[in-house]
Order: C-alpha cells, then structure tokens, then sequence
C-alpha cells in the first residue's frame, strides 16, 4: 500500500493530521506508534486546535529531522540540509493548497467553538484533511526517494 493511502486511512480511522504522517514513518525511524502518536497529540487542529501551521506540516517536519538531521548539536551541515528540505516541503504544500495554514485550509477557525463545529458539520475534516495528509506524505515520499537516487 502506498505510504500517502496508508497516512490517509491512519486519519481516516481516527489519528489526528500530524499523527497520520508521523505514524506512517514510525518503523523506518525506529519510533513505536504509541510514542508517535503522544509526540503528535498536540499538533492537531493547527497546534492545539489553534488554526495555526496544519498538523501534516508539523508531522511532516518532524519526519524531515528524523531523516535528514543528525541529531548532533553542532552538525551545521545537517542543519543547513534539514531546512533546506521543510522549505522545498512547505513550498510545494503551499503552491499545491494554497497555505500552510489549518484555519485557512479548512475555511474554519478551530481555536473558535463556532468555527470548529462549523468545520465538522460542513464535513471538512472528512473531506479535505485526508487529501492533505496524502499530499503531505507524497511531497515527504518525493522528498525522501530523491535523496536517495542522488545517493
């Protein structure tokens, strides 16, 4: 199955956006799904259901660092390649959807009561976030597979 349907369905079964995309590359970063799902718990709904950088931003740039990062402090190559691939990845995100933003996505203000029920009854999160968690995880599979080929 394709990683970016697997995501989808994750969110579709009841994982919120960022951790769909995070739960996905679990086992390639030795992560179990309980501790991905935890790490990503607060990241749903634009950061705490604040409307803010949508969850398969989020998710997705954590999956960058575990891919691209060393996890040594003072590796400014690493670092240096980490953005420069949340930035090809927001960029693509962004010119496919519009925004990175989730109340703007959505057309709903989570952070608001009204905005949040207005978002679930409208059928917004059933509709629009698989397709953004799919898109996320098929720039993350681009992302990745390049590097690779590259290689």
């Amino acid at each position: 199955m394709k990683k970016s349907i697997q995501a989808a369905q994750h969110f579709c079964d009841g994982c919120s956006c960022a951790q769909a995309v995070l739960t996905t590359y679990s086992d390639k970063y030795g992560l179990d799904v309980e501790q991905s799902m935890k790490m990503t718990a607060g990241l749903a709904g634009g950061i705490g259901k604040m409307g803010q950088t949508c969850g398969t931003i989020t998710g997705s740039v954590l999956v960058i660092g575990l891919e691209k990062n060393s996890g040594k402090p003072h590796d400014h190559e690493s670092k240096e390649k980490t953005m420069q691939a949340i930035h090809q990845f927001t960029e693509q995100f962004e010119k496919k959807h519009g925004s990175l933003v989730c109340k703007e996505l959505l057309g709903s203000d989570l952070s608001q009561p009204d905005g949040y029920r207005q978002a679930r009854d409208s059928g917004a999160f059933k509709e629009r976030c698989p397709n953004f968690v799919a898109t996320s995880v098929e720039l993350l599979e681009e992302l990745l597979n390049a590097e690779k080929h590259r290689e």
